[in-house]
Protein backbone atom coordinates (compact mmCIF):
# COMPACT_ATOMS: atom_id res chain seq x y z
CA UNK A 1 0.00 0.00 0.00
CA UNK A 2 1.60 3.43 -1.15
CA UNK A 3 2.39 6.33 1.77
CA UNK A 4 0.51 9.29 2.25
CA UNK A 5 1.74 12.15 1.05
CA UNK A 6 2.43 13.44 5.13
CA UNK A 7 3.91 10.31 5.22
CA UNK A 8 5.99 10.34 1.92
CA UNK A 9 6.84 14.61 3.06
CA UNK A 10 8.21 13.16 6.76
CA UNK A 11 10.08 10.49 5.26
CA UNK A 12 11.66 12.12 2.78
CA UNK A 13 12.51 15.23 5.18
CA UNK A 14 13.73 12.69 7.80
CA UNK A 15 16.25 11.00 5.66
CA UNK A 16 17.66 14.13 3.83
CA UNK A 17 18.34 15.67 7.18
CA UNK A 18 19.96 12.91 8.67
CA UNK A 19 22.10 13.33 5.01
CA UNK A 20 22.44 16.85 5.16
CA UNK A 21 24.41 16.31 8.07
CA UNK A 22 27.49 14.86 7.65
CA UNK A 23 27.19 16.00 3.68
CA UNK A 24 30.90 17.91 3.54
CA UNK A 25 31.51 17.56 -0.03
CA UNK A 26 29.83 18.25 -3.38
CA UNK A 27 29.50 15.20 -4.59
CA UNK A 28 27.61 14.19 -1.04
CA UNK A 29 24.95 16.82 -2.36
CA UNK A 30 24.89 15.36 -6.14
CA UNK A 31 24.41 11.58 -4.46
CA UNK A 32 21.80 12.91 -1.67
CA UNK A 33 19.94 14.62 -4.22
CA UNK A 34 20.44 11.70 -6.86
CA UNK A 35 19.07 9.58 -4.24
CA UNK A 36 15.73 11.99 -3.52
CA UNK A 37 14.98 12.25 -7.42
CA UNK A 38 14.99 8.24 -7.47
CA UNK A 39 12.93 8.04 -4.73
CA UNK A 40 10.65 10.63 -6.39
CA UNK A 41 10.06 8.69 -9.13
CA UNK A 42 9.46 5.71 -7.56
CA UNK A 43 6.75 6.91 -5.54
CA UNK A 44 5.09 8.62 -8.59
CA UNK A 45 5.27 5.79 -10.52
CA UNK A 46 3.56 3.72 -7.90
CA UNK A 47 0.81 6.34 -7.36
CA UNK A 48 0.17 6.22 -10.99
CA UNK A 49 -0.81 2.56 -10.39
CA UNK A 50 -2.53 2.69 -7.46
CA UNK A 51 -4.89 5.08 -8.88
CA UNK A 52 -4.85 3.96 -12.30
CA UNK A 53 -3.70 7.01 -13.85
CA UNK A 54 -2.89 7.14 -17.77
CA UNK A 55 -0.26 9.66 -19.14
CA UNK A 56 -0.85 11.48 -22.36
CA UNK A 57 2.84 12.21 -22.05
CA UNK A 58 5.31 11.06 -24.51
CA UNK A 59 8.68 11.00 -26.01
CA UNK A 60 9.06 13.63 -28.33
CA UNK A 61 6.00 15.94 -26.98
CA UNK A 62 7.56 19.08 -25.62
CA UNK A 63 4.76 21.06 -24.93
CA UNK A 64 5.67 21.51 -21.00
CA UNK A 65 9.05 22.47 -22.12
CA UNK A 66 7.61 26.07 -22.62
CA UNK A 67 5.92 26.42 -19.17
CA UNK A 68 7.92 28.86 -16.86
CA UNK A 69 9.88 26.73 -13.53
CA UNK A 70 11.36 27.34 -10.80
CA UNK A 71 13.96 24.95 -8.44
CA UNK A 72 16.30 25.75 -5.64
CA UNK A 73 18.91 26.62 -5.38
CA UNK A 74 20.63 23.07 -4.47
CA UNK A 75 18.59 21.49 -7.96
CA UNK A 76 20.25 24.27 -9.89
CA UNK A 77 23.55 23.07 -8.95
CA UNK A 78 23.10 19.78 -9.57
CA UNK A 79 21.74 20.31 -12.71
CA UNK A 80 24.77 22.60 -13.59
CA UNK A 81 27.30 19.90 -12.11
CA UNK A 82 25.37 17.05 -14.20
CA UNK A 83 25.60 19.00 -17.47
CA UNK A 84 29.38 19.86 -16.54
CA UNK A 85 30.38 15.96 -16.33
CA UNK A 86 27.99 14.68 -18.78
CA UNK A 87 28.23 17.17 -22.09
CA UNK A 88 31.18 18.15 -24.21
CA UNK A 89 32.92 21.59 -24.24
CA UNK A 90 30.75 22.66 -27.60
CA UNK A 91 27.67 21.32 -25.98
CA UNK A 92 28.38 23.56 -22.66
CA UNK A 93 28.90 26.37 -24.84
CA UNK A 94 25.44 26.07 -26.75
CA UNK A 95 23.65 25.87 -23.25
CA UNK A 96 24.96 28.78 -22.57
CA UNK A 97 24.27 30.43 -25.14
CA UNK A 98 20.86 29.38 -24.73
CA UNK A 99 20.65 29.97 -21.12
CA UNK A 100 21.67 33.83 -21.93
CA UNK A 101 19.01 33.98 -24.66
CA UNK A 102 16.68 32.88 -22.07
CA UNK A 103 17.39 35.21 -19.45
CA UNK A 104 17.69 38.98 -21.10
CA UNK A 105 14.46 37.69 -22.95
CA UNK A 106 12.89 37.02 -19.38
CA UNK A 107 14.64 39.22 -16.81
CA UNK A 108 12.24 42.08 -17.31
CA UNK A 109 9.08 40.39 -17.46
CA UNK A 110 6.40 40.32 -14.69
CA UNK A 111 4.99 36.98 -13.45
CA UNK A 112 1.83 37.68 -15.56
CA UNK A 113 3.97 38.58 -18.66
CA UNK A 114 5.88 35.55 -18.21
CA UNK A 115 3.54 33.12 -17.76
CA UNK A 116 1.56 34.44 -20.34
CA UNK A 117 4.18 33.83 -23.11
CA UNK A 118 5.82 30.85 -24.33
CA UNK A 119 9.41 30.28 -24.34
CA UNK A 120 11.02 27.01 -25.01
CA UNK A 121 13.61 26.11 -22.12
CA UNK A 122 17.27 25.88 -22.98
CA UNK A 123 17.53 22.66 -22.36
CA UNK A 124 14.93 21.50 -24.91
CA UNK A 125 17.36 20.03 -27.98
CA UNK A 126 15.49 18.47 -30.66
CA UNK A 127 12.39 17.98 -29.00
CA UNK A 128 13.94 16.47 -26.19
CA UNK A 129 15.67 17.16 -22.38
CA UNK A 130 19.10 17.48 -23.27
CA UNK A 131 19.43 16.32 -18.98
CA UNK A 132 16.53 14.44 -18.40
CA UNK A 133 17.86 12.59 -15.49
CA UNK A 134 18.96 15.99 -13.76
CA UNK A 135 15.68 17.73 -13.83
CA UNK A 136 14.12 19.31 -11.17
CA UNK A 137 11.36 18.62 -8.78
CA UNK A 138 9.14 21.02 -10.89
CA UNK A 139 9.16 18.92 -14.42
CA UNK A 140 9.14 15.43 -12.49
CA UNK A 141 6.04 16.13 -11.29
CA UNK A 142 4.46 16.84 -14.44
CA UNK A 143 1.86 14.78 -16.11
CA UNK A 144 -0.69 15.30 -18.47
CA UNK A 145 -3.97 12.95 -18.48
CA UNK A 146 -5.31 14.47 -21.55
CA UNK A 147 -2.55 16.47 -24.37
CA UNK A 148 -5.32 18.64 -25.53
CA UNK A 149 -5.38 20.53 -22.23
CA UNK A 150 -1.35 20.89 -22.72
CA UNK A 151 -2.26 22.15 -26.36
CA UNK A 152 -4.75 24.55 -25.19
CA UNK A 153 -2.17 26.31 -22.75
CA UNK A 154 -0.09 26.57 -24.81
CA UNK A 155 -1.72 28.36 -27.92
CA UNK A 156 -3.53 30.27 -25.44
CA UNK A 157 -0.77 30.94 -22.55
CA UNK A 158 -2.38 34.36 -21.33
CA UNK A 159 -5.32 32.30 -20.26
CA UNK A 160 -4.44 31.93 -16.53
CA UNK A 161 -7.70 29.96 -16.19
CA UNK A 162 -6.77 27.13 -18.81
CA UNK A 163 -7.33 23.60 -17.42
CA UNK A 164 -4.92 21.27 -16.22
CA UNK A 165 -4.92 17.39 -16.34
CA UNK A 166 -2.80 16.27 -13.55
CA UNK A 167 -4.18 14.00 -11.00
CA UNK A 168 -4.72 15.24 -7.68
CA UNK A 169 -3.03 12.29 -6.07
CA UNK A 170 -0.41 11.55 -8.01
CA UNK A 171 0.40 15.59 -7.98
CA UNK A 172 0.22 15.40 -3.81
CA UNK A 173 2.67 12.63 -3.60
CA UNK A 174 5.32 14.15 -6.11
CA UNK A 175 4.85 17.44 -3.78
CA UNK A 176 5.07 16.26 -1.02
CA UNK A 177 8.16 14.65 -1.75
CA UNK A 178 9.60 18.01 -3.36
CA UNK A 179 8.62 19.79 0.27
CA UNK A 180 10.33 17.21 2.37
CA UNK A 181 13.75 17.47 0.26
CA UNK A 182 13.00 21.55 0.45
CA UNK A 183 12.21 21.62 4.01
CA UNK A 184 15.71 19.94 5.52
CA UNK A 185 17.44 21.97 2.73
CA UNK A 186 16.25 25.01 4.77
CA UNK A 187 16.51 23.32 8.20
CA UNK A 188 19.97 22.90 7.45
CA UNK A 189 20.64 26.51 6.75
CA UNK A 190 20.96 26.64 2.81
CA UNK A 191 19.41 29.28 0.94
CA UNK A 192 15.95 28.32 0.42
CA UNK A 193 14.63 30.89 -2.03
CA UNK A 194 13.11 29.71 -5.24
CA UNK A 195 14.85 30.76 -8.47
CA UNK A 196 13.74 30.55 -12.22
CA UNK A 197 15.83 27.61 -13.11
CA UNK A 198 17.43 28.77 -16.66
CA UNK A 199 17.91 32.43 -15.25
CA UNK A 200 19.65 30.63 -12.62
CA UNK A 201 21.60 28.28 -14.57
CA UNK A 202 22.22 31.62 -16.74
CA UNK A 203 24.09 32.85 -13.72
CA UNK A 204 25.86 30.15 -12.45
CA UNK A 205 27.78 29.48 -16.08
CA UNK A 206 28.77 32.89 -16.07
CA UNK A 207 29.75 33.06 -12.37
CA UNK A 208 30.51 29.41 -10.82
CA UNK A 209 31.22 30.59 -7.57
CA UNK A 210 27.25 30.48 -6.81
CA UNK A 211 28.24 26.89 -5.94
CA UNK A 212 31.01 27.96 -2.99
CA UNK A 213 28.65 31.22 -2.13
CA UNK A 214 25.41 27.97 -1.76
CA UNK A 215 28.14 25.80 -0.08
CA UNK A 216 28.87 28.26 2.50
CA UNK A 217 24.49 28.95 3.25
CA UNK A 218 25.11 32.25 1.39
CA UNK A 219 22.54 32.83 -1.62
CA UNK A 220 23.55 31.68 -4.52
CA UNK A 221 22.10 33.99 -7.14
CA UNK A 222 21.44 37.79 -7.97
CA UNK A 223 17.46 38.62 -6.73
CA UNK A 224 17.07 38.78 -10.45
CA UNK A 225 16.99 35.15 -10.87
CA UNK A 226 14.70 35.04 -7.94
CA UNK A 227 11.17 33.30 -8.67
CA UNK A 228 8.89 36.00 -9.71
CA UNK A 229 6.13 34.43 -7.66
CA UNK A 230 8.08 34.78 -4.31
CA UNK A 231 9.22 38.22 -5.49
CA UNK A 232 5.87 39.23 -5.39
CA UNK A 233 5.33 37.39 -2.53
CA UNK A 234 7.94 38.30 -0.14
Amino acid sequence: MIESPMEILNQVHQNANQALKIAKHPEDHQRLLSKLYAYHDKIRAESMVAASVTVACKAGCNLCCYMKVDAQAHEIIFLYNYLIEHSSCAEIETIKERCNTYYHDVRHLSLEEHLGCSILCPLNVNSKCFAYSARPYYCRNFHAQNYGTCQYSFDNPDDMGSPESLHVFVKAIGSASLLGCSLAYTDAGYDQRAYDLCSGLCHIFQDPRAVQRWRSKKSAFPKDCISKQQQMES
